[in-house]
């Protein structure tokens, strides 16, 4: 159900119109919530079908509707993540799936075995390109809001440290960035979406957000703090900058 509009505080109300029709246990989805900070997205998948539901900021009190503050249109529903291409989704001003490249809970205890769906600040996409494959659409404010002058960075890019970089010669500060690192090198991150803010953020699900990375959201506020006895934040802030110097623009990467 879509409910436009709402806030935490109200979120009993809703205003919108039935979006689709899903069987969910009484407790189900209720751990979701909205963020001002990223799209806080959600995808609701049919064990059944493969079929899958896509939205975003949204709040379910057990037993009652699951509401979302937006519809993304039909190419947010019916998304076959069994037997699709993956390269088709919703959530995303790139247009990529949003189950794609998330961080998942333990992966970065040990190693991550996949590239990673990273957030940059709109200022430093290029002003004059938009977006490259496999992205396949951009902001609507990109024309407005991207402004960097390397036609090299943009929504889609796979960046990447070169496999001639030694990681060792760097100090890293937190285990979270060593492991970040070596992933960054042997997958890379996609750009596959963007804030408004000067920030950088991973595409990360709830349970890596709280296990691996110590993050907990406010329900009223919706802002992060971060838990000092699992991740030391001015360090993994550090060694995430020292990566993003050290990666390149892969420019072959293309279908």
């Amino acid at each position: 159900m879509l409910s436009a509009g709402w806030s935490p505080a109200e979120r009993a109300t809703a205003t919108g119109t039935v979006l689709y029709h899903r069987h969910l246990s009484a407790n189900a989805c209720t751990a979701v919530r909205t963020n001002p900070f990223g799209n806080a997205l959600f995808v609701l998948v049919d064990p059944l079908t493969g079929l899958a539901d896509i939205g975003g900021g949204a709040w379910r009190n057990p037993g009652g509707p699951l509401l979302s503050v937006v519809p993304d249109g039909p190419a947010a529903h019916g998304i076959d993540v069994q037997n699709g291409d993956g390269l088709v989704g919703a959530g995303r001003a790139s247009g990529l799936p949003a189950l794609g490249g998330l961080l998942r809970k333990g992966e970065i205890a040990h190693r991550v075995d996949h590239a990673l769906a990273v957030v940059l600040p709109a200022g430093v996409l290029s002003a004059a390109l938009h977006w490259r494959w496999p992205a396949r659409s951009a902001d609507a404010t990109a024309a407005a809001t991207y402004e960097g002058t390397d036609p090299a960075l943009t929504m889609g890019t796979l960046l990447a440290i070169p496999p001639t970089t030694d990681l060792a010669n760097f100090g890293w500060h937190t285990r979270q960035g060593r492991v970040l690192a070596a992933d960054a090198q042997r997958y890379g991150w996609y750009v596959a979406d963007s804030v408004v803010a000067p920030v950088i953020r991973f595409a990360f699900e709830t349970g890596a957000a709280t296990h691996d990375l110590g993050l907990t959201v406010d329900p009223s506020t919706g802002y992060e703090t971060t838990d000092p006895a699992r991740l030391d934040a001015t360090g993994f802030t550090t060694d995430v900058l020292t990566i993003l110097g050290l990666m390149k623009a892969v420019t072959s990467n293309a279908p």
